[in-house]
């Protein structure tokens, strides 16, 4: 039997600076520590996560309390919680094979700067765009998310703009300060995507986050919202600019690829591709992003339209502030920071 309680646990990692933790029966539990997995010493049974979750740290249903005692869980139970004064928690409880398991993620109530995340003076710029589509690509865990939130908090505090985030789950709230803020979650307060973004064009918004382009439904309303007055960010799942814009085109059938194409190039303000990469030893911090950011010119947008994605790096002035990841990675190089 292991006496560990979940703040504990959360401690812990947090020490260990930490972002998730995952808790299975009859395996030692782990941390998330700077995207790889760090295995603890100890192991739980399933009789250990029960008493861990059933402690009275975790507010369940009487429902959900009997699904745990029977270990008797169908869907998975979630929910958000506040776990220490500065640290929200997000909380999975799922079961497999083994048994009952647990998934904890670790969000931090303040959302950190754009002057604390050092993104480039390009990326900060967005707070000035006032339409047009902004598209942040990516890996999972590359910090899209974060990202975008550090530029929705920034335009909250200094601007009167009524912004409309639709997201699944909701990972940082945002400030309301000057802005009137909107947060919705899918599965909780709004169907899916499509519909969520449908909605928000109906309750005058200035600035729409579209947590995740999944079909084409959302992406032609989303470029549709850019090109009628709206500002809106999106993320995608995309290696580098020229695959995002190749995703845009392959939701759709090909009888429609120009017309989307043109589509996207009359909306589009910028794509950004990051990545987290291991620090130097030297480096004072453990992971350093590098950026790779496309503006959208007269000839980007040429570029798009005519299909030719491929060419689009041929177009990436640094004048211009735009920088590929190539150029981004050998910069952090230079500066000894990975």
């Amino acid at each position: 039997m292991i006496n560990m309680k979940i703040t504990e646990l959360i401690e812990n990692c947090r020490a260990a600076h930490g972002s998730d933790i995952h808790i299975k029966a009859g395996q030692k539990f782990v941390y998330r520590v700077d995207g790889s997995l760090k295995t603890s010493t100890n192991s739980f049974s399933n009789e250990d996560i029960k008493e861990l979750i059933l402690s009275g740290e975790i507010s369940l249903t009487s429902i959900q309390t009997h699904m745990i005692q029977s270990y008797q869980i169908g869907m998975p139970i979630n929910m958000d919680t506040t776990c220490t004064m500065d640290m929200n928690c997000r909380i999975n409880i799922y079961s497999d094979l083994q048994g009952l398991n647990l998934a904890i993620r670790l969000l931090p109530k303040n959302i950190p700067t754009m002057k604390d995340l050092r993104l480039p003076p390009a990326i900060q710029n967005f707070t000035k765009l006032e339409h047009g589509l902004v598209v942040i690509s990516g890996p999972t865990g590359s910090g899209k998310t974060t990202t975008i939130a550090s530029i929705l908090n920034e335009i909250a505090a200094t601007q009167a703009k009524h912004i409309i985030t639709i997201e699944q789950p909701i990972e940082y709230k945002i400030s309301s300060a000057l802005s009137l803020v909107t947060q919705r979650e899918v599965g909780t307060h709004v169907l899916d995507f499509a519909e969520g973004l449908i909605e928000a064009l109906r309750q005058d918004p200035d600035i729409i986050l579209v947590g995740e382009m999944r079909n084409a439904e959302t992406i032609s309303t989303a470029m549709q919202a850019a090109e009628t007055g709206h500002l809106v960010f999106t993320t995608l799942h995309a290696g580098n600019t020229m695959e995002a814009i190749d995703r845009f085109s392959q939701y759709f059938p090909a009888d429609r690829n120009l017309e989307i194409r043109n589509q996207l190039a009359n909306c589009l303000k910028a794509i950004v591709t990051q990545k987290l990469l291991p620090a130097s030893e030297t480096a004072p911090y453990n992971r350093v992003a590098a950026f790779e950011i496309m503006l959208v010119t007269d000839a980007i947008k040429n570029t798009i339209r005519s299909g030719k994605s491929f060419r689009l790096k041929d177009f990436m002035n640094r004048a211009d502030g735009m920088i590929t990841m190539d150029e981004s990675v050998t910069g952090l190089k230079n500066r000894n920071l990975i």
